[in-house]
């Protein structure tokens, strides 16, 4: 029977601002043991909701890899859309591999307002 009482951990991240984008995100799997997991032959996503009203269309469209398998790490690069709306956001990585799958910690980060006009690049 499953553990009812687990709790899942989260982690705040920025806050950034409207149209910021920030360095890739990385996260290490580790399994309970705190043993670094090999994720050969796994594939990610990064999923993203809005916490605080609708969820932007297209958001998340950024790229989720799995750089170095051997050492667990995962990437997401984040996408322009990802910051176009201001509010509070929760991401997860997922890794699978047709058989199984594993999510990380919850991610949460806040998206304000910018103070200034962003600067073209």
């Amino acid at each position: 029977m499953a553990n009812v009482n687990t709790f899942v951990t989260q982690q705040l991240i920025g806050p950034y601002a409207l149209d910021e984008l920030p360095a890739p995100l990385q996260i290490t799997f580790k399994d309970f043991q705190e043993v670094i997991m090999n994720l050969t032959g796994f594939t990610a996503t990064f999923d993203i909701i809005r916490l605080d009203g609708a969820t932007p269309a297209g958001i998340g469209a950024g790229t989720a890899t799995i750089p170095t398998p051997a050492s667990g790490l995962t990437q997401y690069a984040w996408a322009q859309i990802d910051f176009q709306t201001a509010g509070m956001y929760r991401g997860v990585m997922w890794v699978r591999d047709g058989s199984q799958r594993y999510a990380s910690e919850f991610f949460e980060w806040f998206v304000r307002d910018s103070l200034t006009t962003a600067p073209s690049l």
